[in-house]
């Protein structure tokens, strides 16, 4: 988790950024169930990487985590 945070901190328009920044959500998520940190990062996602692969993931999992009913 450092090395991803340091990346972030070094590099953070990075080609690879939103992988790392995805990375530390799902470890903040799943790992660690970290509920806020978890929705942090995936709103980073959502409002510094509009281009992402990930920003479906992240909306999806970030609307999840808020309480929101997700249908589908």
């Amino acid at each position: 988790m450092y090395e991803l945070n340091l990346l972030l901190k070094k590099y953070p328009y990075s080609l690879k950024a939103d992988d790392a920044m995805y990375l530390l959500a799902e470890t903040y998520d799943y790992k660690l169930r970290d509920k806020e940190k978890a929705m942090e990062t995936y709103k980073k996602i959502i409002d510094t990487f509009p281009q992402s692969i990930f920003i479906q993931e992240s909306r999806k999992r970030y609307r999840q985590l808020r309480g929101d009913k997700i249908s589908g």
